[in-house]
């Protein structure tokens, strides 16, 4: 079921008396699905000034291709790799083109990596108290096997086996992700 509001770039609802003055994007309606992703109405205005800067031909759906250029507008820089598994999962009719239902949807699970991503960075600069980047593998031994829900030695090696990828003895932020996300989805 579509809404009948449309976005523009200072208002959820748009209309020449609005802002006469702000030059209209495009315009596509919101799908009454979209409004369960829980964003802010800035988020959206954002969102959808972003969607419609890529609808070239106001068709209501970017391009895969295009979808790249879209998010690092936002802010984001996904790889190729995570661009590719992004698109498969939220482009629904298989159509090689995102509408902004299905933008939105790849939004909201992106909006939820960046936040586990910054949660995961604060819990690394607690280990990293010197704030050199990276944490020495005894002074993470000692950590998980003494404080908090302590984890036994055979453990935290082999969360360590995982995570010391480059095996220079110490972890930084890329192998400290790697490492809670592996945990995190056993």
């Amino acid at each position: 079921m579509l809404d009948t509001r449309i976005l523009c770039r200072r208002s959820d609802i748009c209309h020449p008396i609005c802002h006469p003055r702000v030059p209209l994007v495009p315009l596509v309606p919101v799908r009454e699905e979209t409004k369960t992703h829980n964003f802010t109405e800035e988020e959206l205005a954002e969102y959808k000034e972003a969607f419609n800067i890529f609808d070239r031909d106001g068709s209501g759906a970017i391009s895969n291709k295009e979808l790249g250029i879209a998010l690092r507008s936002l802010g984001l820089n996904p790889s190729d790799d995570e661009l590719t598994r992004m698109i498969h999962e939220v482009d629904k009719d298989g159509n090689e083109e995102l509408d902004f239902d299905e933008f939105c949807e790849l939004m909201s699970k992106t909006k939820k990596d960046v936040t586990s991503y910054k949660a995961i960075e604060e819990a690394f600069k607690v280990f990293d108290k010197e704030g050199k980047g990276s944490i020495p593998r005894e002074y993470f031994r000692h950590v998980m096997t003494t404080m908090g829900e302590r984890l036994t030695d055979e453990e935290v090696d082999e969360m360590l086996d995982t995570a010391d990828a480059d095996g220079d003895g110490e972890i930084d932020i890329q192998e400290f992700t790697s490492m809670i996300s592996q945990n995190s989805n056993k």
